[in-house]
Order: C-alpha cells, then sequence, then structure tokens
C-alpha cells in the first residue's frame, strides 16, 4: 500500500518504475529486468521530459549477437556490425522484436500493462513502438547508438579498454553465464550502463534545474536470489557514482521490499527508528541502504484492507479480531492472509483451516506446493527455511518463551537440537529473539509449533490441547518437559502447553483469595497465552465450549468432582488460542459467568474480577 501510494502520487510528476521478482521465473535475468525498468523510466512527463538508454541499448543488442568465441577479429567485425545496423531503425525493428516481447511481458506480470498475444507472436508495430520510444532523442532527433559504445572503453572511470573488446567479453559472459561469475559481470557492467543514462539523461534535461524530484525505481519481494543480486548490483553501483560525484549524488532513489533477506548480509545499512528518523554515519559515507521497519498494522488498517478486497465474504468485525488475534497486525502476514481469504472465502470462519490452504504466491513458483503457513514463516524468516535438522531445531527452539530457557536444548547433556550451540548463537537465537522484539517474531514461534505439531500428523490428538499418552511420545512433549524453569508463569505455562490442564488449575486455585485479584488475573493471562497442540485434520472442529468441556473432563479424576477452576483455566486458554474460529460467543460468556463466580472469593478486592468479566461478556456479542 505504501508503494502504490507513492507511485499514485508520482503518476503524473515525475519518473518511475517498478518490478516485483516475486513474479519471475528463472528465465529473467538482469537484462530484462533493467529493460523493463527502462521502458518505464521512458515515459513523458512535465519538465522531466523522457528519458533515453543509449549504452544500456548498445549492451543488450550485444548480448543477442552470435559472435565467433574462436577468432577475435571475426568477433569484432560482427560487433562493429550490429552497431553500424544500429542506426537504421527499420533493422532494429526486427533486432529489438524479441526484446520487446520480454519487457512487455515483464511489464504485464508487475504492473498489469495489458499485452496482446504477450506470449507468440507480437504485432507489427509492437517492436517499432518500443524501438521509437527507447531510442528516441529529447529534441526528436534519433540517437545513433554506436556513439555510446565509447562509454563501454571508460565506463565513467576513466578506464582505458578498448570498447569493442569489452562489448565481446559481456557476449561471451551471457553466452557462458554458468561458469565463474558470468551472470553477475554482465549485471554489473548493464546495471552501470544503465544508471549512466539515468545521470545523463537527467542532466541533460531542457530545464534541469527545475527537477526537484529523484527517479523512483521500487524493487518489489527482493529477497529472490535474481532480486538481491540485482538490489545489490544497483546500490553497489549507486555508491560508487556517488563517491565520484560526492556533493551532487545520482538522481535515482531505490526503495526495495524485504522480509529480512535482502540486507541480512550487508556491511552498510543505516537504521532508521520506528519515525522513520536516522542519523548518518560517523565516517560521514553514506551507507547504500537505509533500512526503515514498517509498523504494525493498527485495527483500522486491518480494516480498511479487509474492506478493499474483492471477494467480501463473513463478517468483517470477526475477520479484523481473528487477523489482529494471530498476526498482531504483522503487515505482509495480514496481506497474505486476505490474500487466501479471496481465494478461499468460505473459509474465512477457521483459520487453522485457511493457513492449511495452499499457497501459489510469494518468492516465486516454489511456493505453489506450499499451504499459507509455510509461506507465512518463509515471510518472518526472510528466506526458505534450511529443510532437515536445521528447522527441526528451529521448531523446537520456538517452544521456549526466552531465549536462556531455549539455549538449554543446546548445552543440556543430551541436547535436542543437532546443531549445537554454534547454531543456536548464529541462527536460531537472533531469529527467534531478535533485538527489536516485536509481533514477528511471536508469530513466527507460534507457527513454527503448530508446523512441529503438524509434522506427527499421526499422534495428533482428537481435541486441541490433550496430552501426549507418553510423556516422550512427540517432539512436542519432548521440547517442553525440558522447559521447567523460569518464574512461576514460565513454568505454569510450559505445564499447560504439555496439556496438564489439571496441575494448572490446582495451583492456580491455591492462589485465589490470597492476595490482590489483579496479579491473579495477569497471570492467568500470561499461563494461558500458552500454545495448544491442534487437533487432527481430519476431524471436525468442535465448538469452542465443547473443547474446554473435553479438556475439562480430561483434567478430572474418575469419580472426583471436576475443579471448578479447571473450566476457567480451559475456556481462557481456548480463547487466547489464534488459531479459534469465530464461535465464541458461548465461551466468553461461560468465562464471564467463571469469574463472577470468583467474587465471593475475593470479598475484599473484587473490582478488577467484575470489570475482566464485563469485558467477556462485551467480547461474546461480537462473536458467533
Amino acid at each position: 500500500m505504501l508503494l502504490r501510494a507513492a507511485r499514485d502520487w508520482l503518476a503524473e510528476v515525475a519518473p518511475h518504475a517498478q518490478v516485483d521478482f516475486a513474479r519471475f521465473d528463472s528465465t529473467i535475468g538482469a537484462p530484462e529486468v533493467l529493460s523493463a525498468l527502462a521502458f518505464q523510466l521512458n515515459r513523458r512527463y512535465p519538465v522531466y521530459e523522457a528519458l533515453d538508454f543509449p549504452r544500456l541499448l548498445v549492451g543488450i543488442e550485444v548480448l543477442r549477437q552470435n559472435v565467433d568465441t574462436t577468432n577475435r577479429d571475426r568477433a569484432r567485425t560482427t560487433v562493429l556490425a550490429m552497431l553500424q545496423q544500429a542506426r537504421d531503425l527499420e533493422t532494429l525493428q526486427t533486432a529489438f522484436k524479441d526484446l520487446a516481447a520480454v519487457v512487455l511481458q515483464t511489464l504485464q506480470s508487475t504492473t498489469g500493462t495489458p499485452v496482446a498475444d504477450a506470449t507468440g507472436w507480437l504485432p507489427n508495430w509492437l517492436p517499432r513502438t518500443v524501438v521509437s520510444q527507447l531510442i528516441k532523442g529529447r529534441r526528436g532527433r534519433r540517437m545513433l547508438l554506436g556513439d555510446h559504445q565509447d562509454w563501454y572503453g571508460h565506463q565513467g572511470r576513466g578506464l582505458r579498454h578498448d570498447s569493442i573488446d569489452v562489448l565481446i567479453d559481456l557476449n561471451q559472459w551471457h553466452a557462458n553465464p554458468d561458469l565463474e561469475d558470468n551472470r553477475a559481470k554482465v549485471s554489473r557492467l548493464l546495471t552501470e550502463a544503465f544508471v549512466a543514462d539515468v545521470l545523463q539523461g537527467f542532466h541533460d534535461a531542457h530545464r534541469v534545474s527545475e527537477l526537484s524530484l529523484n527517479l523512483l525505481v521500487t524493487l518489489e519481494n527482493a529477497d529472490t536470489a535474481l532480486g538481491t543480486r540485482f538490489a545489490g548490483d544497483l546500490a553497489e553501483t549507486l555508491r560508487s557514482l556517488n563517491e565520484r560525484l560526492q556533493s551532487d549524488p545520482a538522481p535515482l532513489t531505490v526503495i526495495a521490499t524485504s522480509h529480512g533477506t535482502l540486507l541480512s548480509t550487508a556491511d552498510e545499512v543505516i537504521e532508521a527508528d520506528p519515525h522513520g528518523n536516522w542519523s548518518p554515519p560517523a565516517t560521514g559515507l553514506i551507507a547504500p541502504w537505509l533500512r526503515l521497519r514498517l509498523t504494525d498494522f493498527s485495527a483500522q488498517e486491518v480494516d480498511s484492507a479487509l474492506r478493499a478486497r474483492i471477494q467480501r465474504q463473513g463478517n468483517d468485525a470477526q475477520l479484523r479480531m481473528m487477523l489482529m488475534q494471530l498476526t498482531g497486525g504483522h503487515p505482509a502476514s495480514v496481506q497474505l492472509l486476505i490474500r487466501a481469504l479471496a481465494r478461499s472465502p468460505a473459509q474465512w470462519r477457521e483459520p487453522a483451516r485457511l493457513l492449511d490452504q495452499p499457497s501459489p504466491e510469494l518468492m516465486g513458483a516454489a511456493l505453489g506446493s506450499s499451504s499459507l503457513a509455510q509461506a507465512m514463516i518463509r515471510v518472518l524468516l526472510g528466506k526458505a527455511p534450511e529443510p532437515g535438522e536445521h528447522l527441526i531445531d528451529l521448531m523446537i527452539c520456538a517452544a521456549a518463551t526466552r531465549r536462556q530457557h531455549a539455549r538449554k536444548f543446546a548445552t543440556d547433556d543430551e541436547p535436542l537440537m543437532v546443531g549445537g550451540l554454534a547454531r543456536f548463537n548464529t541462527d536460531i537465537g537472533p531469529v527467534l529473539w531478535p533485538a527489536v522484539p516485536g509481533t514477528s517474531s511471536d508469530l513466527l514461534r507460534r507457527l513454527l509449533l503448530r508446523d512441529l505439531a503438524l509434522s506427527e500428523n499421526g499422534l495428533l490428538p482428537v481435541v486441541s490441547g490433550l496430552p501426549d499418552a507418553s510423556p516422550t511420545s512427540t517432539k512436542w512433549s519432548v521440547a517442553f518437559g525440558r522447559l521447567q524453569q523460569g518464574d512461576e508463569a514460565d513454568k505454569l505455562y510450559y505445564t499447560l502447553a504439555l496439556g496438564d490442564l489439571a496441575t494448572v488449575a490446582q495451583q492456580l486455585d491455591m492462589q485465589v483469595g490470597s492476595g490482590p485479584s489483579a496479579p491473579w488475573l495477569d497471570l492467568l493471562a500470561q499461563v494461558t497465552a500458552a500454545p495448544r497442540r491442534p487437533s487432527r485434520p481430519t476431524i471436525t472442529p468442535s465448538t469452542p465450549l465443547e473443547e474446554m468441556r473435553a479438556l475439562t473432563e480430561n483434567a478430572t479424576v474418575p469419580g472426583q468432582t471436576p475443579n471448578p477452576l479447571a473450566e476457567l483455566v480451559a475456556a481462557c486458554w481456548i480463547a487466547a488460542d489464534p488459531f479459534v474460529g469465530n464461535r465464541r460467543n458461548s465461551l466468553h460468556a461461560h468465562i464471564a459467568q467463571q469469574l463472577e463466580s470468583l467474587v465471593r472469593r475475593w470479598p475484599q478486592d473484587s473490582e478488577p474480577l467484575i470489570e475482566a468479566a464485563q469485558s467477556h461478556r462485551s467480547q461474546a456479542g461480537l462473536w458467533d
């Protein structure tokens, strides 16, 4: 939404271009991405007019030539002939026909630009239109592409290479992309040509003194392999150019959207605070990236996103509450869920069922067979999780509420973590408990735990939260069984995650009436935030109230009277579960009733209990 707003604002003001790397397949590389950006930046704007890209076109056309690799002289003849032919527009119509198709297909997938029969035959006028736009000069004259070949010799850095030899090398790098770092060499050189064209075009404008806005390039979902390479090359080119220009930086602003991978290996990143404020580095040099973390959506922003969706089904107020409870307002996760609702609108009542739906979007076609929950994990991690032992270590550590508790999995005499302390310190601890905590890490741990349980599908209970038959029968039980540490809230949290409702209810019951009621209510909320092991996906979901009764019955010794507090703990545990559906009316009403029954045990401090009961009665009216 932010990028759309920026592009809408610039629509009639200044040149801007966009690509979405999530929509590219393996056939797309840097030449196609640069071509798509150049085509979009070539639009005409007041004052800015239109940008030309002669250097880029020289390089792109050289890539297409069939150059004799065994004879340098014949290779030079081929390249020189191409440059001579480039003077003729009619010749270029044929030469750039394939380029036009690639460019416009790329634009169609990223910006929605319609293309007639983009996958096959193109109308005769299409190459002429594209080439006419890309090689037309500002003053109506035609540029001779051969005039810009010299740049490949000096590359704006005072180099003294022979430009034809460089273009021959470019052709060979492109023809052999898997040798050494040839693909990277092509990307870097064409990116430098693209930036040089932008710089010259900007400064050659008739009314350059009136150009107050930079050109804008947005790179969406730049965490793909191509996206990280391309963004890195563009950032490095701009940094190198800015160091040479010093007081006159390149008039190009790049905005890249990432879930973390893009800048995970960057050496120089400036962190902006939540308000967008930042300070330049002490060195005085401009870092290539400024990281601005998106703030979580408010309930009102989630409401707006829901209203904007095409498929309108379900109760928007209930959807908003479920989305906020599940995601905490994490922007990317909210958008993924809303897109999934558009694909499967009938699943809106059950978040767990929605999370199990296939998710074909984000990060390319590799996610086509993945569930929405796995796509969200990938988003939250900023990359695809490493399969095998590393992923299992990550899921097991997610059971802990605190980093120091999870460390135990690596340091025990019989460690649960295969990767040991080294992996925990470098790959797991910083991910699950980042320096700046937030909703993303909480959501990630919750989704990883759900996947941990589902990885042993045959051992899942018939009702969410029921304990295992044996304390060592599942990874879930083994992990939480090791976590009997921390303060009282932590210990009871881990105990409840194991499904031991009876012990938790007994411990909490012992404290009723013995101190202030407000801290006791806080303890109840902390403990019942524990995750519930999900039930088998093949079982028809019970209502939350039916689940509460099943959990309470399991916690009661046959022949004995149920502990009344067990119902309250079980009900609060279910209400705190973000994977529960919308049939919560009777559950919240029951919680209110149970809290009111505790008033007589806290006669001198009943006000917090009454307020909590009223809150649940109000919530009951919001649900089915």
